[in-house]
Parts: structure tokens; sequence; C-alpha cells
């Protein structure tokens, strides 16, 4: 990095301002590849909650489909399901 100070001839010269600012603008910089690189990974997971949140909204409508609510039943009860699951087993 720049020294505190440069000594030419008998003059010497003050570089404490040059430092700080070199200093300030390197981590100025390092931050600002730090949002970049975030900024990719955040857009992705930012699509994806979207997405599951259209998917929630589609879960939550409620259905007034009688085989639907009939299905529902029967995945609900274990008596009904277990004669139900082994005679699709069986059809594959």
């Amino acid at each position: 990095m720049v020294p505190n100070s440069i000594s030419v001839g008998a003059f010497s010269l003050s570089t404490r301002k040059v430092r700080e600012t070199l200093v300030a603008k390197r981590h100025d910089l390092a931050e600002q590849v730090k949002l970049l690189l975030a900024d990719f990974p955040r857009r992705v997971c930012e699509k994806v909650n979207a997405e599951f949140k259209q998917i929630n909204k589609q879960l939550a409508i409620k259905t007034t489909d009688p085989e639907v609510g009939l299905c529902r039943l029967i995945l609900s009860n274990p008596v009904l399901k277990a004669p139900m699951v082994s005679a699709l087993e069986a059809r594959i």
C-alpha cells in the first residue's frame, strides 16, 4: 500500500489522506463485490419463493368436487385406505 509519508530530497510529503482514500475505496469495492456475488442467488431464491407462494395459493382453494372430497376421506381413514392401496398395488 501507500506509506504514511514520503521523503523527496529535503521535503517530507504526507500521504496519509491518499492512503485513507485508497483504503476506503478498496473497502467499498470489496463490499460491492460481496453484494454482486449475493445478488444472483438472492434473485433465484425470490423466484422460487414466488413460485411456492403461487402453489400455496392454489392449494388453499377449497374444492367442491365430490371425488376429491371422497379421495381425501379415504386417504385420511386408515381402515379405508389399506384396501384401496392393496387393490392399487395389485394392478401395478
